[in-house]
């Protein structure tokens, strides 16, 4: 995500968690999908998890902005 943060040149807080949402949207949000629809785990399950990592990766992205 470092990479990806410089590569976009985010540079304040909010820029980078953009850069968050947009590699939650396109990896962990889709990705996690399978756990409802295949193993049957409950939707509430689904829910609280990746509502945990859009948080981790909002704050995330905007660290690493700031840092970089």
């Amino acid at each position: 995500m470092f990479k990806l943060v410089n590569y976009l040149e985010a540079s304040t807080f909010m820029q980078g968690m953009g850069v968050g949402f947009l590699v939650w949207f396109g990896f962990l949000a889709t990705n996690s999908l399978k756990m409802v629809l295949w193993e049957h785990k409950p939707f509430s399950l689904y829910l609280l998890t990746i509502f945990h990592d859009f948080f981790v990766f909002l704050i995330m992205g905007g660290i690493l902005a700031v840092w970089a």
